[in-house]
């Protein structure tokens, strides 16, 4: 425009009109710019963040009294259990020159119907640390840390150091371990297009990080490579430790098209202590241990994603094994219930112990042209015996800062399957959610 006006004023000999009409442009344009004004502080980052949300949560769980884990829970027959449960989350950040200081709170109040049971809670950081830029590449963190490794969606299988995902409600945010780590990130100009790499440390003692590791070993070190090629995410993840020696694990993620993505974990762990059933008692030995995962996403015309993950233990107990602790825990005669149960403490009875695991979801925004209303439907399988657990979810969240949420679980299975012998056969879930995050 400056320029625009220079020719306009230089050029004298023309037209009177000419003139006119540069000096309305020149004069609006002063004008312009004596109104206009830029609050740089507007758009600054406040230095204090605070926000979080409360839950209120109903449950009623018909209780499968001829299971397993029921039999094993309960020193009587239950038919149904009621809860009422409250959950507060609280996040904070406050920021200064080229460093930050972050908390994630978690607070949990629950009561049931159970006799003899009173009101618990529980109150923790899952997340307290702080961290520094120390240039455009490198960044510090010391303090307890919730790390995200892998791409499965539903299960972990290369997150070494976080704790095992939920497969029933995988977003579910995590606690994290305390830790020292340091992160490098840099774009490239190459077919390589950018790369990061961490280190973490993480200490064991006995008051922290003792209960998740081998109290045998007093640290952990661990480390993540990543690149990205394309429309490829490939990642790679190392743990070291005085006990187990050293664990490797390999990720990939990769778009085929803007609608599908596929996706693999695996993980190699050469000396795991693993349970074993012998005829009268259980044995720990050192094995070798892998873990694979191959999923995809999928979004469809009409706006459905679908979810598929396949998960492959084969160090975990055999099909016929299952069985034989299933009959084990079912059994009138003390010893054999004895066994059992030292199984279950072992981790071989439980949850995670299936060789196959297989996770499908399918979820719709603004459901039925409802605007807010979502809807999902998700199962797990155990393809071994053909039992499984289904969930219906629907969640709305049209009142601003709310949401409700409804959710519906059904588990299929006959005798001495997997889902056949849960804790539960049915539960209903009602939660309302209140968001918040104070100004300033």
């Amino acid at each position: 425009m400056r320029n625009l006006c220079n020719l306009i004023n230089l050029s004298t000999g023309r037209s009177f009109l000419w003139l006119t009409l540069g000096f309305g442009v020149c004069t609006t344009n002063t004008s312009l710019a004596e109104e206009f004004s830029f609050d740089v502080s507007a758009y600054q980052k406040a230095p204090y963040e605070l926000y979080g949300h409360f839950d209120l949560l109903s449950s009623h769980q018909q209780i499968n009294s001829n299971s397993v884990f029921s039999q094993m829970t309960f020193d009587r027959p239950v038919n149904s259990v009621n809860s009422l449960a409250s959950e507060l989350e609280l996040n904070g950040l406050y920021r200064w020159e080229q460093s930050s200081a972050y908390f994630r709170s978690l607070s949990l109040g629950t009561k049931n119907d159970l006799p003899n049971v009173n009101f618990q809670s529980q109150h923790q950081f899952q997340e307290l640390y702080w961290q520094t830029q120390l240039n455009s590449n490198w960044q510090f963190k010391a303090g307890k840390i919730a790390e995200k490794w892998g791409k499965g969606y539903a299960w972990n299988p290369v997150g070494f150091i976080e704790r095992p995902k939920n497969p029933d409600d995988p977003e579910l945010n995590r606690e994290g371990f305390t830790q020292l780590s340091t992160q490098w990130t840099k774009s490239l100009n190459s077919s390589l297009q950018s790369a990061s790499a961490s280190i973490h440390l993480i200490p064991i003692t006995s008051e922290i990080n003792h209960k998740e590791f081998l109290p045998s070993d007093n640290w952990l070190l661990a480390g993540k490579f990543s690149g990205l090629i394309g429309t490829t995410d490939l990642d790679f993840y190392w743990r070291h430790s005085q006990q187990t020696q050293t664990d490797i694990g390999f990720s990939f993620a990769s778009n085929l098209s803007p609608e599908f993505e596929w996706h693999g974990d695996i993980s190699y762990r050469p000396n795991q202590l693993t349970p074993e059933l012998l005829t009268d008692s259980i044995k720990l030995s050192e094995k070798s241990e892998i873990q694979t995962l191959l999923g995809f996403r999928y979004l469809t015309q009409n706006e459905v994603t679908w979810i598929f993950e396949w998960r492959y233990q084969p160090n975990k107990p055999t099909p016929s094994t299952m069985k034989q602790l299933y009959q084990l825990a079912n059994s009138t005669q003390p010893e054999n219930l004895t066994l059992a149960k030292q199984a279950k403490s072992a981790g071989l009875l439980g949850t995670d112990t299936a060789q196959n695991s297989v996770y499908i979801k399918a979820s719709t925004k603004d459901w039925l042209d409802i605007l807010y209303l979502n809807a999902a439907l998700w199962g797990l399988i155990n393809p071994d015996d053909g039992s499984s657990a289904w969930t219906a979810e629907l969640s709305h969240s049209g009142v601003k800062n709310q949401e409700w949420r409804l959710r519906a679980s059904l588990l299929n299975g006959s005798k001495l399957t997997e889902y056949g012998e849960k804790l539960n056969d049915a539960k209903l879930e009602l939660r309302w959610r209140y968001f918040f995050q104070p100004n300033f």
